[in-house]
């Protein structure tokens, strides 16, 4: 049986998609480093890490909610950058971070967020998606290490869509509109609309 953290979870304000951040992330990882265990908190920071740095395929944690969550991530990021690339006429597989894996409803949003010429619109599309694959993997993992990085990652949601709110972030949506894909199949996706990061 895997640690228990009632007192941290049961502490911790509530997380709604169309809410704000109760918290912000560098307060929540403090609190991760303070009270969790220490193979818990080495898992915590292989959530946080870059996404280029994770190998392909992603290796298993050893944990079963956080090797579902990696890969329906990896899944959810490639099916991104499949239709992104199909859609301005460039070879999809040219953009694929390992195999194409996602086979579940998300394809549908995706597919709906990137016909849309609102980028903020499309955006909370794809967290929306995001957060219901979290809802549901979160079932009955309330007050365990399970529900620690899923509050993680809501939590990460809010701070993008707070940014996106700001002056700065819709800049950044604007440039996005008009970036091209680069011609490399190294270059890491972003959460963002499908869009390869920039290094």
């Amino acid at each position: 049986m895997g640690s228990s953290y009632y007192y941290f979870l049961a502490s911790l304000p509530l997380l709604f998609f169309d809410g704000k951040m109760p918290l912000t992330i560098e307060a929540f990882r403090e609190d991760c480093r303070r009270l969790l265990t220490e193979k818990d908190y080495a898992l915590m920071e292989r959530l946080w890490a870059p996404d280029q740095t994770l190998p392909i395929p992603v290796p298993g944690t050893g944990n079963r909610v956080l090797d579902a969550w990696l890969h329906f991530d990896r899944g959810f990021r490639n099916e991104l950058a499949w239709y992104r690339a199909d859609h301005l006429n460039k070879d999809p597989l040219k953009y694929l971070r390992g195999a194409r894996t996602l086979v579940s409803s998300p394809v549908e949003d995706i597919q709906r967020a990137l016909k849309m010429d609102d980028l903020r619109e499309a955006e909370k599309i794809l967290s929306k998606a995001r957060w219901q694959f979290l809802e549901e993997l979160g079932m009955e993992h309330y007050y365990d290490f399970e529900g620690v990085f899923i509050y993680y990652l809501k939590l990460e949601i809010l701070k993008r869509h707070q940014e996106y709110g700001s002056p700065e972030g819709r800049n950044r949506l604007q440039e996005i509109k008009t970036m091209p894909l680069p011609e490399s199949s190294d270059v890491p996706l972003s959460a963002e609309v499908g869009v390869p990061t920039e290094r």
